[in-house]
Formats: structure tokens, sequence, C-alpha cells
């Protein structure tokens, strides 16, 4: 009768008649995985067969909502070669920009790495900022902090950020870390990439992600798929990361996902006669050269300020027993 047809049953139906499964030329399954370890429930398609036309394997996430179900596909990205263009991002502080080797380049990824306070998320705005002032459409998922709570801080650092939120040339998107899928993060991210024009995307900050990802699974394998689709779109990516430790040796992540980044910031506390400094270096950059050396990082009303070069740190550990240097009394 040239109908197509749609038959709705039961998981159990098609275990006990198998007929069905090859009489039918397609088979979707609906799930809904309730788990005491999930925040929340997962609702997700999975195509099992379909007859004369290739599908997208895997479980995709959906929602019922009052606008209809929203399916969030479950896309491994492929990476694709995109020609580098030689441009970069800057900071448009001159110290910090020569000590990065000129800034970071674009398509690539960087890691911003330090303690609580250090002022990670403050030199990520610092970026964002000078690329929505280039036009270049520069957006923070913020997972841990409120937009009036960023405004502010940056407000009273000196940073300028009321007139290109007005504008929506910087977007400050507030993401729920308890309701969220991986794949629906992603689609949110490809929304800003593709029909927004991002071209500068921070995820502030990795510990807010792995608190939102770790439910479903391994979430370092989401960030490097989000990473991989940034890069294959020609997009550059900053993520923040948080340390455990105020002091102690140098590591730059807990979670080990330093490999998927192409630059690597580290913020330090350092304690120098008497009084607490904050330390700036550049361990990584994949696509150029930049300075070994560590500044001074100052947050003032002013803005960020890179500092000079913090002598006699060469060799010499960081680490949780301090140890002064007999010369300017350095302490570590």
């Amino acid at each position: 009768m040239e109908c197509t047809t749609l038959l709705a049953c039961e998981p159990l139906a098609l275990e006990e008649d198998s007929a069905i499964s090859s009489i039918v030329d397609g088979i979707l399954y609906l799930h809904k995985e309730v788990s005491p370890e999930r925040i929340i429930d997962l609702r997700s398609l999975h195509i099992e067969k379909f007859r004369g036309s290739d599908y997208l394997s895997g479980f995709h996430p959906l929602r019922i909502t009052l606008k209809g179900i929203e399916i969030f596909p479950h896309i491994i990205e492929k990476y694709k070669e995109t020609p580098l263009d030689g441009k970069k991002y800057i900071s448009d502080i001159s110290d910090l920009d020569k000590l990065l080797g000129g800034g970071l380049e674009h398509t690539t990824s960087t890691i911003i790495s330090g303690p609580s306070g250090v002022g990670k998320s403050t030199l990520a705005m610092q970026f964002l900022v000078h690329a929505a002032l280039r036009g270049e459409g520069a957006i923070l998922y913020a997972f841990e902090e409120t937009k009036g709570s960023i405004v502010s801080r940056a407000r009273n650092l000196g940073i300028d950020v009321d007139p290109l939120l007005e504008k929506e040339l910087l977007k400050i998107i507030e993401v729920n870390p308890l309701d969220l899928y991986p794949d629906e993060f992603l689609q949110m991210i490809r929304t800003s990439v593709e029909k927004e024009g991002s071209n500068l995307i921070a995820l502030d900050s990795l510990k807010g992600y792995y608190l939102a990802m770790d439910q479903f699974g391994s979430p370092i394998v989401h960030l490097q798929n989000a990473i991989l689709y940034l890069k294959s779109a020609g997009k550059t990516s900053i993520v923040i990361n948080e340390t455990e430790n105020l002091t102690g040796n140098l590591k730059m992540t807990e979670t080990g996902v330093s490999f998927l980044s192409d630059n690597i910031i580290f913020i330090r506390y350092l304690v120098q006669e008497g009084r607490i400094i904050r330390g700036i270096g550049c361990l990584k950059k994949r696509m150029g050269k930049h300075e070994t050396e560590i500044r001074e990082l100052l947050l003032t009303p002013n803005g960020i300020q890179v500092g000079k070069r913090l002598q006699y740190l060469a060799g010499l550990p960081i680490t949780e027993i301090p140890r002064t240097n007999s010369l300017n009394g350095v302490t570590f």
C-alpha cells in the first residue's frame, strides 16, 4: 500500500519474537538509565538497524522538552588539517606576549594552570577581551562562577568588559555542571562556532567540567573530543585548570590532560622577602619558541602587569619546604 509504518513496542517483545526484527527496515531503541551514581537520569536513542542507509552508531542523549524532543548526536570528531594563518591571539601585555613568543597561535589549545585565586581566570579574560576588541568573537563557558562575579572581578582589575558584552562581541555563558550531557555541551560549542561566529573559546574550569561529565564516563575523552572539534573547525581554545595544592611540587594537572594542549602556561605562588608574589611562566609551546624564564605577575586596579624576571630560580624545585636563596632572599 506504499505506507510507512511505525511500530511501538517494549524491548521484551522483540526478544520473544525475533521475526519482527528481520521483517522491519529499522530498529530504534529509546533508553532511560537511572543510576544512584548519576545526578541526572540519562535518556538516549540507539539505532540498531536502518536498512538501506548509513547511520551514526552509539547512544545519543535526548531530552523531552516543551518544544519537543531534542537529540544531541554523539559525534566522534576526526581531526581535519586546517592551514595555519600565522596569526596569534595576544594579551596586549607586552612582557607577557614576549614571554609567550608573541602570543597564542590560532587553532591551538592552551591550558592555564595554577592554584586557586592565583589569576588564571583573569589571564584568560585578558585574551578574550583583546580578541573581542579585534572582532574575533570570544566566549567564556563558566562552570563554577556566575556571570556577575566574573564581570565584577574584571571591572575591579581595570578590564572593561561591559561594552563588549553589550555588543555581544564577548559572551559569558553560565553552565550548570549538574544538569548537562557531554554531547549537549559540545552541541552548545558547535552552535557558538557555526552560528554565532565565535573564534576563541574558553572553559573555566577543568574541575567544573569534570564535575559535569564524570557521571557519563571518562571526562577526558569528552574533553578531547571537544578540543579536536575546535581545532578541526579552525578555532582556538583556552582551558583553565586549578591545581589542588597552593604549594608543592610543580604539577600541571591532576587529571592528566596536559597532552591535549599545544601551550601550557603556569602561575604559581612564591614567597619573596616575607611577601607572597605570583610567578608566571610558559612550559610548553608546540608551534613556536617562548621564553623559559619566570616573571612576576601583578594583578592591579589598572589591569594585569608582568614584571621583571625572577632571578636565581634556575634549578631550584618549587616544594613545600621553604628554601631561601642567600643572594636575594627568595623562598620557595
